[in-house]
């Protein structure tokens, strides 16, 4: 075979490849929880801290300092997360979405990790 012929077979290989991991990846998404959602973003907030601000911001559509809830489901695809209409409405319960759209300071109180923040506690009085 020609280099060409080879490179447009290992193109023809590694769209098949990404394609199959996008399916492999929905289908997952599609039997995870709405808790298991929610640690997947905290996860992924942690590999792509410096981003996910950026990425909120390009999902606010009308650049009104909020995301409604088909702009959060349009951010959480972009970040891979696919889900079924069931498991994004439990998560909406779950994190009790506002009526008015999400804020990025609601967005970091729902999902950041309490690993790298851990909760404040309350001084005790000795």
């Amino acid at each position: 075979k020609s280099s060409e012929e080879r490179e447009g077979d290992r193109l023809e290989d590694l769209r098949l490849r990404i394609s199959h991991g996008q399916t492999a990846g929905k289908e997952r998404t599609k039997i995870m929880s709405a808790g298991e959602v929610i640690t997947r973003v905290r996860d992924l907030m942690i590999q792509k801290s410096s981003s996910i601000r950026d990425n909120f911001l390009r999902f606010d559509g009308d650049n009104d300092g909020k995301i409604s809830k088909k702009e959060f489901r349009h951010l959480l695809s972009y970040l891979g997360l696919i889900m079924d209409a069931k498991v994004f409405d439990d998560l909406c319960l779950s994190i009790r979405f506002p009526f008015f759209g999400m804020t990025y300071t609601q967005f970091l109180q729902y999902f950041d990790d309490t690993r790298r923040h851990p909760p404040l506690r309350q001084s005790q009085s000795q």
